[in-house]
């Protein structure tokens, strides 16, 4: 019933809570280095089952892309099917974070590992948008050159054996300092901005 009733309110099924309208967390959109991985436990009692993993990402900031980022650190959860998600394999990413007054979570499968490039953006090497996507909407690729080779995160060193990750080694493969199809980190905020919703443990 509250879905409905936020359906027809024109309001988001997030913006329900207990009953009342609530505030829906705010979307930041930033690159990030990842500085801490924590694997989080839940037991949900007798007869229920968790869906998704969870993890404690913590990101130092380095560059604030969309929203109001105003710290160094961000701090906050994953939540997916699949393990530990693939872009925690690199050094840094592209985030798309949802945060309110009492929590921080990340976007349903979304972030980007990127590297910085030598005229100071950072790009993301490979075709990220969905199948089927018509060339039109697609933001142009770029030739780019980048400033320090694709890096692997020694955090996550433990999980390599996670096939989450094998997906982006084509184009992001470790060592690589080149690419001829980069999506700049700029472009992949304003295509993505309007379609993430919030990871909620499922």
């Amino acid at each position: 019933c509250l879905f409905w009733l936020a359906f027809v309110a024109g309001l988001s099924p997030a913006a329900v809570h207990a009953g009342e309208i609530v505030k829906e967390p705010k979307l930041m959109i930033f690159v990030g280095r990842l500085a801490e991985v924590r694997e989080l436990n839940y037991d949900c009692g007798r007869d229920c089952w968790n869906f998704d993993s969870g993890y404690r990402l913590k990101y130092s900031v380095l560059e604030a892309i969309r929203g109001d980022v105003h710290t160094q650190e961000e701090s906050f959860d994953f939540f997916g099917h699949y393990g530990l998600p693939g872009f925690t394999h690199y050094e840094t990413a592209l985030l798309f974070v949802f945060k309110d007054d009492k929590a921080s979570v990340m976007a349903r499968y979304l972030a980007f590992p990127v590297t910085k490039t030598d005229t100071g953006t950072w790009a993301f090497c490979g075709d990220p948008y969905p199948k089927g996507t018509p060339r039109a909407e697609r933001p142009a690729f770029h030739r780019v050159r980048f400033e320090m080779p694709v890096a692997a995160s020694d955090i996550t060193a433990a999980y390599r054996g996670d096939m989450s990750w094998r997906g982006w080694t084509d184009g992001m493969k470790p060592g690589r300092k080149r690419c001829s199809n980069a999506v700049l980190a700029e472009e992949l905020a304003g295509y993505f901005r309007s379609r993430p919703e919030p990871g909620y443990k499922r």
